[in-house]
């Protein structure tokens, strides 16, 4: 198996704490967080019905309190929405914005990247991808250019 390369920054982050096994925990969690949103959805229903074999049999359409927002997604299959896992989020939270962004989970939460409804690997290529596709409409004359 590969070497597990972890930021040095995450590491920082509790090594000066008097309790060296969340350095421990911090490294073993950090792969949750390099998982896409459809595997993050996944690893929370693993997380919650304790193995990847009781997923299929997760009764979570049928909640007293309502259906499981994730429930269509927990099979790792599709491609979720970010919005989808805020609206998780704000439910885990009680309903409460400020409580999703205040989030203290990020060690231990699959979702933590995704909680403000956005994905965070997709920030910069999208603006790359949009300059780009206007470099070469204004490279090809049709943006900007002299009309015919």
């Amino acid at each position: 198996m590969g070497k597990l390369i972890v930021p040095e920054k995450l590491i920082n982050l509790k090594s000066g704490s008097k309790n060296q096994n969340q350095v421990s925990l911090a490294v073993l969690n950090y792969k949750k967080h390099d998982l896409t949103p459809g595997r993050a959805i996944h690893q929370i229903c693993m997380d919650c019905v304790g193995s990847s074999f009781a997923i299929k049999d997760c009764q979570g359409d049928k909640l007293y309190a309502g259906p499981c927002k994730l429930f269509s997604y927990r099979m790792g299959k599709g491609r979720p929405s970010v919005k989808l896992i805020r609206k998780y989020c704000l439910w885990c939270m009680g309903g409460s914005p400020k409580l999703v962004k205040d989030c203290h989970s990020g060690l231990t939460c699959p979702l933590f990247a995704y909680r403000l409804g956005r994905n965070p690997k997709m920030r910069h290529l999208t603006r790359r991808f949009f300059t780009r596709i206007n470099e070469r409409a204004v490279g090809n004359g049709q943006i900007g250019g002299s009309g015919a």
